[in-house]
């Protein structure tokens, strides 16, 4: 989704020199805990293109191991004052951080609000707009610092409740979609009569239930078969075990978001 979110906003900027969005990712540190070095260099890969890019990186020696030794930390100031430049030269309006949720894993005696106070630096500095994108890890972060808590807003994606009627309607109209969009011969009036089955083993979330039906798809198709058929879907949908795990961290998401909002109204 928040990649096609920045390839619209991209292929809608009618100004090449400017770069609406920027997406990276906050992947897992192999010392154990996030590093902002790999936040520097996922922006300066992704707007490597741009001339304000290339002619900040051409002195730049960038530091061949995630540290904070004296001797590289000219090399840390040099490319953050680089993203910062590339930032505000190129426009940027937005950073979308996916797996946010790693970006809060630090090790003392750094704390999470550390994170925050350089995500505050970093949007007074530039004038860009972070989005933050990950799993209900990250809502055990939203109101740790009263700067942070102030200038961000929540926004939860929900999977679908198929005994709430509008949400049903929703989850319906989705599997529809999907199956008019399979490349097989599908009786989609046949598989839609079993849409609780297919809520029931995709727990209404639609990033499942896709990922379900290209697997079965796939297979299909690698069976020189020609049709989707129900005895494909089930073997290729999610075992008891593995839909009770996911269940569990889904209600324990949804908890996790209610008490927050019920904690926020009452202070």
């Amino acid at each position: 989704m928040i990649r096609r979110i920045a390839e619209r906003f991209c292929a809608e900027e009618p100004n090449p020199v400017r770069v609406p969005v920027v997406l990276v990712e906050a992947r897992p540190s192999d010392t154990g805990t996030y590093v902002r070095l790999d936040y520097y260099r996922q922006v300066l890969l992704a707007l490597k293109a741009h001339v304000v890019v290339k002619e900040r990186l051409v002195n730049i020696t960038t530091a061949s191991t995630p540290t904070r030794g004296a001797r590289h930390v000219t090399e840390w100031l040099d490319l953050r004052e680089a993203v910062e430049h590339a930032l505000a030269r190129l426009d940027v309006k937005a950073v979308v951080i996916d797996a946010a949720q790693h970006l809060m894993q630090v090790a003392p005696p750094l704390k999470p609000t550390d994170q925050l106070d350089w995500l505050k630096s970093m949007t007074n500095r530039t004038n860009v707009l972070h989005v933050l994108v990950g799993t209900y890890d990250l809502c055990d972060f939203r109101n740790l610092h009263g700067q942070a808590a102030r200038r961000g807003r929540d926004l939860h994606f929900p999977r679908y409740h198929v005994d709430i009627a509008s949400e049903r309607q929703e989850c319906v109209g989705a599997l529809r979609y999907l199956l008019e969009h399979v490349p097989l011969t599908c009786d989609v009036s046949a598989l839609l009569a079993r849409w609780r089955w297919f809520a029931d083993c995709s727990l209404g979330c639609v990033g499942i239930l896709k990922d379900w039906l290209v697997q079965t798809v796939a297979a299909t198709l690698g069976e020189v078969g020609s049709a989707l058929t129900l005895e494909a879907l089930t073997q290729h949908a999610l075992q008891p075990a593995q839909r009770v795990r996911l269940e569990v961290d889904a209600r324990a998401g949804e908890q996790k978001v209610a008490v927050g909002n019920a904690a926020s109204h009452e202070q």
